[in-house]
């Protein structure tokens, strides 16, 4: 008696191809791997040495005002040294005591020989007038360059107060961004800001008008002041004072 031949239901050429894609798929990925493995191994086989990794590559990144060649000359790091020898923490600590401008540093040194120095600078923000000179100052006080020229640096308003007077000026650098950003049309208009104590505060205007604030009533006093400002230069009316430190009341004096 003859026996019937039997399908096998799900056998075909199809699922013979479907089954070596993964097996295929995992020899890419293995070969990958290997290739990556043995790059790495010939990278360390820099001169014929067999054990060492060598700088081939250095590179800055965030840096707009320090060129990048004074950078790199004051990290130390060179080309064709060994990578062992770069430091991330010593070269830091070296950019942010040579540097003033620079707030931050990080370095990443990476298996392809390159080191990659990133860097945070400070940005310009005031000149401080002190003693009949100007130090360019960042929006912390800090200062990035002494004796400089106002002249190399027209857009930028001045701060005048007492020498040594940290605290005035860290409030007249918070007034100054405070009318930046309330009072834009206002802050064109500013030449310097100079502060007796935080209850004085003067802000010089380019008609040669001086605003008197206070910080213990400064939005007020600005919104206050600014107004008579601006009817007064309607007027045609240049220069005096205008004291706003009172909450209700504005006095002009001096024209």
């Amino acid at each position: 008696m003859r026996s019937r031949p039997r399908r096998v239901s799900g056998y075909s050429l199809r699922s013979r191809s479907s089954d070596r894609k993964p097996k295929i798929g995992r020899l890419i990925l293995c070969l990958l791997v290997l290739s990556a493995i043995i790059y790495i191994g010939l990278r360390a086989y820099v001169s014929g040495s067999g054990r060492v990794l060598l700088v081939d590559r250095i590179t800055v990144v965030g840096n707009r005002y320090l060129s990048t060649g004074e950078i790199i000359s004051a990290s130390g790091v060179r080309l064709g040294i060994e990578m062992k020898e770069v430091d991330p923490d010593r070269i830091g600590s070296t950019l942010l005591s040579r540097f003033s401008f620079l707030k931050s540093v990080e370095v990443d040194k990476r298996m392809s020989g390159e080191v990659i120095i990133r860097v945070q600078e400070r940005k310009p923000a005031a000149l401080l007038s002190s003693g009949g000179r100007y130090h360019l100052i960042d929006e912390e006080g800090v200062v990035l360059e002494e004796d400089v020229s106002p002249s190399r640096f027209e857009g930028l308003k001045v701060i005048d107060v007492l020498e040594d007077e940290g605290e005035l000026v860290r409030i007249s650098l918070s007034v100054l961004r405070f009318i930046r950003l309330i009072y834009p049309a206002m802050f064109d208009r500013v030449v310097s800001i100079g502060a007796d104590s935080p209850v004085r505060l003067r802000v010089l205007m380019e008609d040669g008008t001086e605003l008197i604030l206070s910080v213990t009533n400064l939005e007020e006093g600005l919104e206050n002041g600014f107004l008579v400002y601006s009817i007064r230069k309607n007027a045609g009316l240049e220069g005096g004072y205008i004291d706003a430190r009172d909450e209700k009341l504005v006095y002009c004096g001096g024209i």
